[in-house]
């Protein structure tokens, strides 16, 4: 009789557990598109229209100017203008090889996120049922603890995106 109540209840969270569920990751998600919207609103140009993400980040970086030697006027020889410019197209070069290599790996992970919230909320039904019994109880708070955890991943990252991003401003 003590256990009707509780599976009373588990029965209900299994039926609306996956609406509950979405509600947190579309709570996770608003903040990720407003982190990610402000990174290309206006392509970093104040009154300017808004542009596609990876315009504003190559116009926030200055991508297009990377290449670009700069202070070399006033320098006057030949062996220091050629230095300074090995020394500039190598930490370009450097630079680019590391914005390559965090966006591949923040892509990557995002991808991680996205198949370990399909697979949590597959398990999530079963995870509700084992959480009636005593000897299983402990997998629901190591399943909510992941889940928590993938879900807040997305406006974590977009937030330091965005706080790199607006260094370079």
């Amino acid at each position: 009789k003590r256990a009707l109540p509780r599976l009373l209840l588990i029965a209900l969270l299994i039926n609306f557990s996956l609406p509950i569920a979405g509600v947190v990751i579309d709570f996770a998600n608003v903040f990720t598109s407003f982190f990610l919207g402000k990174i290309h609103e206006g392509c970093g140009v104040p009154g300017s229209t808004p542009c596609a993400f990876t315009q504003a980040i190559a116009q926030t970086v200055g991508l297009q100017n990377i290449f670009n030697a700069y202070n070399l006027s006033g320098v006057e020889d030949a062996l220091d203008v050629a230095t300074r410019g090995i020394i500039n197209v190598l930490f370009s070069i450097l630079f680019l090889a590391g914005m390559i290599f965090i966006f591949l790996a923040l892509g990557l992970m995002f991808l991680i996120r996205a198949g370990y919230l399909f697979a949590l909320l597959i398990l999530l039904p079963l995870v509700l049922v084992l959480s009636a019994f005593p000897p299983t109880g402990g997998y629901f708070g190591r399943w909510s603890h992941r889940f928590i955890q993938w879900t807040m991943f997305a406006p974590a990252a977009a937030f330091f995106l965005y706080l790199s991003l607006l260094v370079f401003e």
